[in-house]
């Protein structure tokens, strides 16, 4: 069984706390009818003292469970166990006497609070926990399920992220590598051709030979100061 300390603690599940009140409601029968059968003052008085405890731990739970008590349901369960304790422990009082003694007629009111009172309760309490044990079982596999989304969905971000990263990269590496091939084209061409022209002036311009005339080859880049690659080539 959980331990108390604990189900009061996880305030996320009152069906914890609801199987420890079931085990705490045995023990509370369970010591009213072993003060009944001890012959001894003090061990009789030991089986008092116990379910006394008992039934104060139950009463301060339930109490407590005030705060834990969900809208609906939980709440009319939690109401109608409050009320049908109140109802076995006040009927039960007679027995916690300390004259009472085992008698037929004792056994006759013990059989008749069982019957009335204490398989009614147990019977509750049981069905309360199984609903509060669905309800849990629901709100984990809605967390679960969101948890899943909420995966999913940042997976779909983070492979969206490097999808357009890796576009915009091969975008820029695109548009560099275009205003290279513009570049070296035209280095080449001056190398090539006007490179050529310009040697053949400059010797026909040391021999004396002034009626030499030659026009560029190597076309002109188009709007360099867009790349700056196209800017350095100008220069």
């Amino acid at each position: 069984m959980p331990s108390r300390t604990r189900c009061l603690q996880a305030t996320s599940r009152p069906w914890c706390w609801l199987a420890t009140q079931a085990g705490a409601l045995n023990d509370y029968e369970a010591s009213t009818v072993e003060g009944i059968v001890e012959t001894t003052p003090s061990a009789r008085a030991a089986q008092e003292q116990s379910a006394a405890q008992d039934a104060r731990t139950l009463d301060t739970d339930l109490r407590n469970y005030a705060r834990l008590a969900s809208p609906g349901q939980d709440t009319t369960d939690y109401h109608s166990v409050q009320a049908q304790w109140a109802m076995f422990k006040t009927a039960n009082g007679p027995l916690l006497s300390s004259t009472v003694r085992e008698s037929p007629a004792t056994s006759a009111l013990v059989l008749k609070l069982d019957t009335q009172n204490l398989t009614p309760l147990q019977t509750l309490v049981a069905s309360w926990s199984g609903v509060n044990q669905k309800v849990a079982a629901a709100g984990s596999q809605t967390s679960a399920s969101t948890y899943s989304s909420a995966r999913t969905l940042g997976i779909g971000l983070l492979v969206l992220a490097i999808a357009v990263g890796l576009a915009i990269a091969f975008l820029l590496s695109s548009s560099i590598k275009r205003g290279v091939d513009v570049v070296l084209d035209r280095l080449r061409s001056l190398q090539d051709d006007c490179a050529t022209y310009v040697r053949e002036g400059l010797e026909a311009f040391a021999s004396g030979d002034l009626t030499k005339g030659y026009e560029p080859v190597t076309a002109v880049i188009d709007n360099p100061s867009r790349m700056r690659s196209g800017r350095s080539a100008r220069r």
